[in-house]
């Protein structure tokens, strides 16, 4: 299976009397030059994929939604229930990363 690289994802993380993260994340969504994009790669996966293009605006809110999703659950106040949460992305994460 050929892979493409689509993101680049930037974490940094700061704890001193709190936890800080500092997130960036680069996605090409719609641009086929030079390289290649996510609606690129989603037209490779047809006919046998209902996949749709996605808008800028699209991505944006889906991602915005599953970090705010992980954020809040990252932010309870019991001990338990945030690392679950992390438990949880750590799974999420290493089931999508490209070099498993």
């Amino acid at each position: 299976m050929h892979r493409l690289i689509l993101v680049n994802i930037f974490i940094n993380f700061i704890y001193f009397k709190y936890s800080i993260f500092i997130v960036g994340i680069g996605v090409n969504i719609s641009n086929s030059q030079p390289s290649v994009c996510l609606n690129d790669a989603i037209d490779q996966q047809k006919p046998n994929s209902t996949l749709t293009h996605f808008t800028i605006e699209e991505f944006i809110g889906r991602t915005v939604g599953y970090l705010q999703k992980w954020v809040s659950q990252l932010s309870q106040s019991n001990i338990l229930q945030a690392t679950i949460a992390i438990n949880n992305f750590y799974q999420f994460y290493e089931s999508h990363w490209m070099h498993q």
